[in-house]
């Protein structure tokens, strides 16, 4: 029977980790304009990496004032909550200035998500 580590240097190496794995895509961003809005392309995984990213686009459109801002998340694999709180948070930021954020497109991961958040009402554009 093995013994417990004293120290973090001990452990066995053959021991799983609990350690972040190796994310495959990274949450990539990108904004298309048209008249009246914009539309904000996400691709990959939508996590506390993508967080800070996603926020700072959608300020920099805030700040241009469109109309409306759309989403299209169809090639957002994986979602966890910091990707679901950006939503939320950019739905409430969007509505403060007198703007209107919708999704209008989402993979399966993330219509799960803000389905079991129940909040699927206020970020999904209706069919």
């Amino acid at each position: 029977m093995k013994s417990i580590p004293e120290t973090m240097t001990e452990l066995d190496p053959s021991y799983p980790s609990r350690a972040e794995p190796d994310r495959d895509e990274p949450l990539a961003i990108t904004v298309r304009e048209r008249a009246g809005g914009a539309t904000i392309v996400l691709a990959g995984e939508f996590d506390l990496h993508g967080f800070e990213p996603f926020t700072e686009t959608l300020q920099e459109l805030i700040d241009e004032g469109p109309a409306r801002i759309d989403i299209d998340a169809a090639a957002v694999r994986f979602i966890d909550s910091s990707g679901l709180k950006a939503l939320l948070h950019a739905h409430h930021r969007v509505a403060t200035a007198g703007s209107r954020l919708r999704l209008v497109v989402v993979s399966d991961a993330v219509r799960r998500v803000i389905t079991l958040a129940g909040v699927s009402d206020d970020l999904l554009a209706p069919d």
